[in-house]
């Protein structure tokens, strides 16, 4: 399946929109760090994310994630799967491309 491919300003807001201190994913790759980088090699950081999103390519190593357990409040017996939400803390890159 192919898509049509981002523009500059999408990629740049898919990058420079959310918090830089956004917890990261189990690279520890944040924000702050992917702005440098657009900062550093701008033309080559558009052209890797605009050929995997033209391509519907997703890395199978940007999909990486790490599930966190936490505890729903006022639950009566945390020994119930129901009584916890995880969380999912997927790679910044892995969200630029989404």
């Amino acid at each position: 399946m192919t898509f049509p491919p981002p523009t500059r300003r999408e990629v740049y807001d898919a990058i420079f929109d959310p918090d830089a201190k956004k917890a990261p994913g189990p690279d520890g790759i944040t924000f702050l760090v992917l702005r440098w980088a657009w900062w550093a090699a701008q033309e080559e950081f558009f052209l890797l994310i605009s050929t995997c999103a033209t391509c519907g390519y997703h890395p199978k190593i940007w999909r990486a994630s790490i599930g966190v357990a936490i505890r729903k409040p006022r639950k009566p017996d945390y020994s119930q799967a129901g009584a916890w939400r995880v969380i999912w803390l997927k790679k910044c890159i892995s969200k630029v491309l989404e």
